[in-house]
């Protein structure tokens, strides 16, 4: 596994090459908005629960702390490739590819369903549990729950989902792979981008 150095380089290098590729930063900064509900919790729950030496009398670690950052830093790396692998490689011609590749099809076909439905699900979810929070007296004072919740909601969700897309599977697949869809075309450059992205999510287990 990758040190935290390392880490941060191809964190870095991918944000920049995300950048590069929507000429935008709105999906980057949605993407930062979406990763601090998930940064929170660890920090939390590492900070207090982890033995060590307490900084300032205060009942939170400095190993714990160091646990969280190095745990959040491989989410944002492998979030942030991801994402990048997912604006280059278009959907359609990931599937493309899987079709000529039984073996690998058979693994990374249904998780890649259950992400698109999982991008539109768990934002939703997300916003609301933001803005009923931020609706709260002494909301500061309630975040602990509402984190809470919001991991009971997302886990829950996803179970949902993925009983949705089995009871559903044959519609699902027709309706990506239909015979009769162009192929989809990539250019030079979104290859680069993506082999690019993919040798950054290697270098995490450098």
């Amino acid at each position: 596994m990758a040190d935290d150095t390392v880490l941060v380089v191809f964190t870095l290098f991918t944000v920049g090459l995300l950048y590069l590729q929507s000429k935008s930063m709105v999906i980057i900064v949605r993407s930062f908005r979406l990763l601090v509900w998930l940064f929170i919790p660890i920090i939390l729950l590492h900070g207090f629960f982890t033995p060590g030496t307490y900084i300032m009398g205060l009942p939170i670690s400095i190993e714990g702390l160091k646990q969280s950052f190095s745990l959040s830093l491989n989410l944002a790396c492998m979030f942030f490739t991801a994402l990048l692998v997912m604006q280059v490689l278009k959907m359609k011609y990931l599937l493309q590819v899987l079709q000529k590749t039984p073996a690998l099809s058979q693994v990374l076909l249904p998780r890649l369903l259950l992400l698109t439905r999982l991008r539109i699900t768990i934002p939703q979810l997300l916003n609301k549990q933001r803005m009923y929070w931020q609706s709260l007296e002494h909301k500061w004072l309630t975040l602990p729950d509402v984190l809470f919740e919001s991991i009971l909601s997302i886990l829950k969700s996803s179970r949902n989902e993925a009983q949705l897309l089995w009871e559903q599977w044959d519609d699902e697949v027709e309706k990506l792979l239909q015979v009769n869809e162009p192929r989809s075309k990539l250019v030079v450059s979104d290859l680069g981008f993506g082999a690019l992205a993919i040798l950054a999510l290697l270098g995490l287990w450098l």
